[in-house]
């Protein structure tokens, strides 16, 4: 039996939501390497668009274009770089976000702030993905969330079910 890395599992969760139900309207906090962001890209239909901010010079290292490098001219992709929580980044984010993917810094303190910048730019039903609930103090932040949630692979990864007004 093959057993599937992180990546996998979770790229394979986003594709399939994205699909499953519909999404168009995509935010994504710490780009990384863009492997999830050009996972996104793929299952993302036509009309819709996908923001990821990266956060200038890493500690990771990470090179977004690693990955996203062929899909760079693709009108679906807005990359901005920048603090997550800085306010002029936050301004160029439209409302209506269907799916909110969190894995910038991996710690509660820069999570909640996201969390409280973007919950009034979803949608009234959205989805929100955390990754690496293992990391750091981030179980804390999970914990903290008051929605209907769930994780998965070992913990991992947690899935939020967003409804305006539903606590």
């Amino acid at each position: 039996i093959m057993k599937m890395d992180h990546c996998t599992v979770m790229n394979s969760y986003l594709t399939n939501l994205i699909r499953m139900f519909g999404i168009r309207n995509i935010v994504e906090l710490g780009t990384g390497d863009g492997y999830s962001s050009s996972c996104m890209l793929m299952a993302l239909p036509l009309d819709g668009t996908l923001t990821t901010i990266n956060w200038p010079n890493p500690p990771s290292g990470d090179n977004p274009l690693r990955y996203l490098g062929p899909f760079v001219t693709d009108t679906r992709l807005k990359m901005l770089s920048g603090d997550t929580r800085d306010l002029n980044i936050v301004a160029q984010i439209f409302d209506g976000i269907d799916l909110l993917f969190i894995d910038s810094t991996h710690t509660k303190e820069c999570a909640e702030t996201e969390w409280r910048l973007y919950e009034p730019k979803l949608a009234d039903l959205a989805i929100v993905i955390i990754d690496d609930l293992n990391h750091n103090d981030m179980i804390d932040f999970w914990n903290w969330i008051p929605y209907w949630k769930i994780e998965t692979l070992e913990g991992q990864i947690g899935i939020v079910g967003y409804q305006r007004g539903d606590k």
